[in-house]
Order: structure tokens, then C-alpha cells, then sequence
């Protein structure tokens, strides 16, 4: 079963030594990196929610999911009063189990409760070169918009 879990003293370190296969990690920023984008999220202007994700009581990946406008430029239009899946990883150790859908499902499923508040959107953004990601994305109903996020193409999910 899996499930999404609150970042604790108890599994943070764990979180922060999860890491992607070598030929992936182009593709995502670090967990670290994430954990404290959600830190500064508390002096700005939109909320970051990371979770850890487990497969029954294994640590095996880690999302973060964002709410409303960042304080970034680059933000994409529909970044404004909508849901984003900012990072979305599974470990190297349990890649190819499955896993991968079952947990952005899981990720989704918790989006659509409107922690923050309303929204008509999730969106994302990926390496059009992540083949695998993209893949993924798509076979649960995301689809390519012509907007870009700094370098990435944007994908969204209509919520309702």
C-alpha cells in the first residue's frame, strides 16, 4: 500500500539520501534541494507540502507539491491558484516495481482533498528528454501545454 507521510525528524535524513538512477539525475534537483524551497516557501508567497513516500513501512520516494503563485518570473500562468507537483522521485532501489504510478495517483488523490483551497488544475513541468517521466505524466491524463517552465515543458491535469 502506498501512502504519502509528513518529513519528521524520524525519516528527513532518509528523504535526503534517496537518489535517482545516474542517468536520471539531470532530470530532478535533490531532495535537499526541494526540502529547503519548501522551507523558504514560509517567508513567501505560496505553500510547499513535501511528503514522503512509502510502500507499506518503506521509505521509497519523495513529492512535493506547491500551491499558488511562486515567487518566481519564470511561473508559468497557470501557477496561479493551482496545484504543482514541483518534485516527484522514487528511489533507484525501487524503480520498476510499479511504484512510480501508484504513488503520483497517491500524490493526486491528496491534491484533489484542496488543502490550500480550490483549483481547477495540477500541473508540472519536465525534461522533454525524460522519456520516462513523460510517459507516466500522460498514462494518468496530464497533457503538454505551450508553456514553459525555465527550461522544461509544462504538463497540467484538469482537477475537476
Amino acid at each position: 500500500m502506498i501512502s504519502l507521510r509528513k518529513i519528521d525528524a524520524k525519516n528527513i535524513k532518509s528523504v535526503c539520501n534517496l537518489i535517482v538512477k545516474e542517468n536520471q539525475k539531470t532530470y530532478i534537483e535533490s531532495n535537499t534541494d526541494s526540502l529547503l524551497e519548501a522551507f523558504l516557501a514560509l517567508t513567501s508567497h505560496f505553500f510547499a507540502m513535501p511528503f514522503a513516500i512509502y510502500a507499506d513501512e518503506e521509505l521509497i520516494g519523495f513529492t512535493m507539491i506547491e500551491y499558488g503563485l511562486m515567487d518566481d518570473p519564470l511561473s508559468p500562468p497557470v501557477a496561479d491558484n493551482n496545484y504543482c507537483i514541483a518534485s516527484f522521485m522514487i528511489g533507484s532501489d525501487f524503480q520498476g516495481h510499479g511504484y512510480g504510478k501508484q504513488a503520483l495517483l497517491k500524490t493526486i488523490e491528496y491534491i484533489k482533498t484542496f488543502p490550500c483551497g480550490e483549483a481547477n488544475y495540477c500541473w508540472l513541468s519536465y525534461n522533454k528528454d525524460n522519456e520516462v517521466a513523460k510517459k507516466l505524466y500522460f498514462s494518468i491524463g496530464f497533457v503538454e501545454t505551450d508553456e514553459h517552465y525555465a527550461a522544461e515543458s509544462v504538463a497540467i491535469l484538469k482537477l475537476n
